[in-house]
């Protein structure tokens, strides 16, 4: 395999020993990865994408058999009430060998979870817009 970060090696032993199952594992060019597994936390059917493009990595947590994966950082501030933050790959990986029973019980608590994160996630994005558009005009 070429390169990829201790933390992502440590997450695929973890879903190894969790019993989740590669069920999808795509490379290409210019160091493109994406593995899928599946497998159960606290009873809930769950999956994990790992995936990386171009040196960026990403570890992404999803519930149920649709709906779209969340980094670590959307799932701490869903499940501690706080702002959403942009993590590393070390981070995402620890909050889900950590943390992803705790994600995974969230879920089954709350029908609405994944409409929750998802109107968060896109708040998040509005607020890093649109500072990003107040930069560029204080330069012009």
């Amino acid at each position: 395999m070429a390169y990829q970060p201790e933390s992502v090696s440590v997450l695929i032993e973890h879903l190894d020993s969790a019993g989740f199952e590669l069920v999808r594992e795509s490379r290409g060019g210019m160091g493109a990865v994406q593995l899928i597994y599946e497998g159960v936390l606290d009873g809930v059917a769950a999956w994990v994408e790992i995936n990386a493009d171009r040196g960026q990595w990403q570890a992404l947590l999803g519930f149920g058999g649709v709906g779209e994966g969340h980094g670590g950082g959307s799932w701490a501030a869903y499940l501690d009430g706080t702002e959403i933050s942009s993590w590393d790959i070390d981070h995402e990986v620890g909050f889900i060998v950590e943390r992803g029973v705790e994600a995974a019980a969230a879920w089954r608590r709350d029908p609405a979870t994944e409409r929750k994160m998802v109107e968060a996630g896109r708040a998040y994005m509005e607020r890093w817009y649109a500072e990003r558009r107040r930069g560029n005009e204080s330069t012009d």
